[in-house]
């Protein structure tokens, strides 16, 4: 919570005249890559701990359950072709739902401007 009040608190005294334009970048640039990376680590995280079941409910979250325990007891039949098509559909669900796309959306500016500003784009 520090990080997302400093990012933005740093978004909003850049945009004042006496704070912009070049003059204070030493300290934006920094705290900007700093916060970007945390908040990408924070949910390059959460989406490789996505569980099985992300995004379902009733039977289907069930299966899901124990899907997982057989597979964590090593008890799953013939799982290997399966078992990353049902990790890939978790971690669409998890991309899907909409306050992780909130989450790209606000990280990936970053990085575009971070490949066009290095020619590789």
């Amino acid at each position: 919570l520090a990080l997302i009040v400093a990012s933005c608190g740093a978004f909003v005294i850049e945009t004042e005249p006496g704070m912009c334009c070049g003059r204070y970048d030493h300290i934006w640039s920094p705290l900007e890559t700093t916060c970007i990376a945390f908040f990408t680590f924070e949910f390059v995280a959460r989406l490789l701990a996505c569980p099985l079941h992300y995004g379902l409910s009733g039977k289907a979250a069930e299966d899901m359950h124990t899907l997982a325990a057989e597979v964590e007891n090593h008890t799953a039949k013939r799982m290997e072709g399966r078992w990353l098509s049902v990790a890939l559909h978790a971690r669409g669900r998890f991309l899907a739902s909409p306050l992780n796309v909130i989450d790209v959306v606000a990280i990936l500016p970053f990085y575009i401007e971070l490949a066009l500003s290095s020619g590789a784009g």
